[in-house]
């Protein structure tokens, strides 16, 4: 008499797994086993994506609710296998599915001295990218007793009951945890030559790669660690591997910029590094693979390590600080953080937009030029600008200017990985980044489909006509409204004439009228070109793209698509040129690293804080308070936490707020915290109310906020917006001139000349000066240029201070500066001209000075205001 097949419990886990979970329960249910003797338990983390209800819709299913803040695998299998009773439990992962004749497969094979089978797992798609390939060679195993099994086991139930089961805190590593204490207790554990499961990861990112590499590096070290003094240790060499081969090759690399050798130190880092592909042969036998399959999985092995020893670093700390690492339960729908439109990045806010997005909102501000014939900039950053923009040794800006011009430019992109991972890190995601390389190519062709002009201008010799040509040849309906490459200064003495010297220039791109302007000098030349000419300039959009124009004639090569899109080009372009490109790429990275560090700790920290502190006091109340109007200015109060858990409701009234003409006046009265997205979102408001021309100012702000507003370097922005209540916006309403942007004031004396330069000189203030009249005014006398009260120039400003001692000294007259501020003493130096101008601490040194001149009469001369 033949004996009944034995019931087999499947234990199912998953967590947010819609796209799954009906495959997988198919594959058990109408597999070749017999219904009636399997059991089927779905154990659900906490998902919001309609994964419960898909199971539940499964009349043999039994579904199990975990309710607990940090789900993990392990506990999710002990609360399936525990609710069953069959002998015989299988478990499977959710994004797997069994496969046909597995049971009757592997039965045979179980006993009392082997009460656990495995067999082999594949993927669904091992061809569809990169990382499904990586992951279809991990899962290749050899036959036979094994120390450890995966997701998916087939076991006696009294095996658990004895074992205790899974370890529950562990976020991996629960299955070979659970191997192990099998093994210690003599039993064998066996792979057997039969398909087991198809396994789809689903992986498509970069971020998802690093991600799982990094929580097996903290695996390697809580297991390792916790068994590292046992006879039988496991993964124990595993977390020496990642350790020694993670920290060696960055830690070489940095001996070599202290002792002054980089290049040796970074060679021999790279021939660590790449120790993987010292072993293609090995790889190539093991695996039975091409061997371009063999250097895939040869890179990988080199890279990997890296983001595994950040997990094992991650597990010490934790360790040493009591904070052990924690599965997130998923978010509901509702408490999911709403993009902000912009990001803020050590002061610089960028637009949160997709390649697609950029392009329609440089086509929307093109239809906005046509309208109101302002032109409008659209800047590209990356790590590299924002080192040659900010000083990260100190708050003070390296380039002051160039500061100024992005934080007031009409579109910022990403420009660059890093800059991705640190919105990421700061908890204010961008959505992507943003290339000139591949933002120009796209433009072109939306372009031609809308019938706007382009207009190339720069890249060296002919490159910007190769450009052109190559960009026509593609779409070949594209206008291209001129090409040009001329030379322009922006520092040194020939800085006198530069407006004169683009006045030619300027002139043949007016008469081109083109819609698109592409400006490829280089940061910072080619955003300061387009500021000094920008009120002369008849371009609908001005792009700064660097040497894009390189990359589309194919004179500079790309990286590989891969590369790109994993953040890795940087590697790719210092391969192709490191003697030049080592400092930018390695120096530059060291210094953003040392700049955006303190403000990423900072903002965990007190994330981490008002968390705990919320769970304490218990839910916020809503903000319903409505905002106000006054004087033609709304009053808009704001909630006690400025954080991602509120700026999605401020956004929706954001367009209320913005609907008439009133400015904005927000009450930081009560607000103590104000984390990345409220930043962002403090920022994109500045931008609209300034587009607007309208009214923008900051109330009652507490000193917790000013610290925050420090940290990321916007107090300087925002400073001539901050006013300590309303009653100081209906004082400049009533009297206007006190808080002009730009004053000056002459005084005149015999010999001498004494102007005063108060607020801020840049190109717009500039467009107010009668300069023939002033410079008339000061000819043939000395000239004290007081500059105290003056807070900021640009290179247009510099321009008039050059023409105006040049005027001086073209008489044999002296021309002194007095009182300048920090700021302009770095335009000085950033422009070449710290040595330009003879200078005085105060005006009563500059005096003193002029009167020790042989041509000037000791005796006191009446002052008489001119202007």
């Amino acid at each position: 008499m033949t004996q009944p097949l034995p019931k087999i419990g499947v234990v199912i886990i998953g967590i947010n797994v819609a796209r799954y979970i009906e495959m997988c329960l198919h594959s058990v249910l109408h597999g070749d086993y017999p219904r009636d003797r399997l059991e089927i338990v779905y154990v659900d983390g906490g998902s919001n994506d309609g994964s419960i209800e898909l199971a539940d819709a499964f009349e043999d299913v039994h579904v199990i609710r975990l309710d607990h803040p940090h789900p993990t695998p392990g506990r999710g299998r002990n609360a399936g296998w525990r609710y069953l009773s069959t002998p015989l439990i299988q478990f499977m992962d959710a994004d797997t599915t069994i496969e046909p004749g597995w049971f009757q497969a592997a039965l045979p094979h179980l006993n009392d001295n082997t009460p656990a089978i495995c067999g082999f797992r594949r993927e669904r798609y091992p061809t569809r990218n990169r990382y499904h390939l990586l992951t279809e060679m991990e899962w290749r195993y050899e036959e036979g007793p094994c120390r450890y099994f995966g997701g998916e086991v087939l076991l006696y139930r009294y095996v658990l009951e004895e074992t205790g089961g899974f370890d529950a805190e562990l976020v991996a590593g629960e299955d070979p945890e659970l191997s192990r204490s099998i093994r210690r207790k003599g039993w064998e554990i066996r792979r057997i030559a039969a398909p087991m499961s198809t396994h789809d990861i689903h992986m498509t990112t970069f971020r998802q790669y690093l991600k799982r590499a990094y929580r097996s590096g903290h695996a390697y070290a809580e297991i390792g660690l916790r068994f590292a003094s046992s006879p039988d240790p496991l993964w124990l060499r595993e977390l020496i591997r990642v350790t020694v081969r993670g920290s060696l090759p960055p830690f070489l690399m940095v001996l070599g910029l202290i002792t002054g050798h980089p290049m040796a130190g970074l060679l021999i880092a790279l021939l660590i590094a790449a120790r993987p592909f010292y072993t293609l042969k090995l790889t190539i036998q093991r695996f039975g693979c091409p061997r371009r399959q063999a250097l895939l999985y040869a890179a990988h092995s080199a890279f990997v390590v890296f983001p595994q020893l950040a997990g094992v670093l991650r597990y010490l700390t934790g360790r040493l600080c009591n904070r052990p690492l924690h599965n997130k339960a998923p978010r509901s729908p509702q408490a999911m953080m709403k993009p902000t439109d912009t990001v803020l990045v050590l002061g610089i806010p960028l637009d949160n937009l997709t390649l697609e997005e950029t392009i329609e909102r440089i086509h929307t501000m093109v239809a906005a030029f046509r309208r109101d014939g302002i032109p409008r900039l659209v800047a590209t950053v990356n790590v590299d600008f924002l080192v040659n923009t900010l000083s990260w040794f100190s708050r003070a800006p390296r380039h002051p200017e160039l500061l100024s011009i992005l934080q007031h430019a009409d579109l910022v992109t990403a420009d660059g990985m890093p800059l991705v991972w640190t919105s990421r890190l700061l908890g204010n995601p961008l959505k992507e980044r943003v290339t000139g390389a591949d933002l120009v190519p796209a433009l072109a062709a939306s372009a031609t489909v809308k019938k706007e002009s382009l207009y190339f201008l720069g890249g060296r010799g002919e490159v910007g006509r190769q450009a052109a040509d190559t960009l026509k040849k593609r779409n070949p309906e594209m206008i291209i409204a001129g090409v040009d490459a001329p030379f322009v200064h922006i520092d040194g003495d020939a800085l006198t004439h530069a407006a004169e010297d683009d006045k030619e220039m300027i002139d043949r791109i007016n008469t081109a009228r083109p819609d698109i302007l592409l400006v490829a000098f280089g940061n910072p030349k080619q955003e300061t070109w387009f500021h000094r000419n920008r009120y002369r300039l008849k371009a609908g959009v001005t792009l700064g793209i660097g040497g894009t124009f390189e990359f589309i004639t194919g004179s500079v090569a790309r990286a590989p698509l891969w590369m790109q899109k994993s953040g890795l080009e940087w590697i790719y372009r210092l391969t192709q040129d490191p003697r030049r490109l080592w400092k930018r790429y390695g120096i530059g990275f060291f210094k953003f690293t040392v700049m955006i560090f303190p403000i990423i700790l900072h903002t965990r920290w007190h994330r981490l804080r008002r968390v705990r502190q919320r769970q304490k006091a218990g839910p916020a109340p809503p903000n319903h308070a409505a905002y106000t109007h006054l004087n033609e200015i709304s009053v808009i109060p704001l909630p006690a936490e400025l954080d991602a858990s509120v700026v999605g409701d401020l956004k929706e009234k954001e367009r209320e707020w913005l609907a008439h003409e009133n400015g904005l006046a927000l009450d930081f009265s009560h607000v103590r915290f104000m984390d990345s997205s409220g930043l962002g979102f403090l920022l994109g408001l500045w931008k609209k109310s300034i587009t607007r021309h309208a009214g923008f100012y900051i109330i009652g702000l507490q000193p917790p906020v000013m610290k925050i507003l420090k940290l990321n370097r916007v107090d300087a922005l925002l400073t001539d917006h901050i006013i300590e209540d309303v009653e100081e916006i209906l004082e400049a309403q009533e009297s206007p001139t006190i808080h002009r942007p730009f004053f000056h004031s002459l005084k005149s004396m015999i010999t001498t000349r004494e102007l005063q330069l108060c607020g801020s000189l840049d190109a717009a203030q500039m467009q107010t000066l009668d300069l023939p009249d002033l410079l008339g005014t000061i000819a043939g006398k000395h000239l004290i240029l007081d500059l105290t009260h003056l807070d900021f120039v640009d290179s247009t400003g510099l321009i008039l201070l050059l023409k105006l001692k040049k005027t001086v000294v073209s008489s044999g007259h002296t021309c002194l500066l007095c009182g300048v501020q920090t700021n302009i003493t770095q335009m000085l130096h950033v422009t070449r001209l710290e040595h330009f101008f003879p200078s005085a601490p105060d005006i009563l040194t500059a005096r003193i000075k002029l009167k020790e001149a042989p041509d000037v009469p000791r005796t006191t001369d009446p002052v008489c205001p001119v202007s």
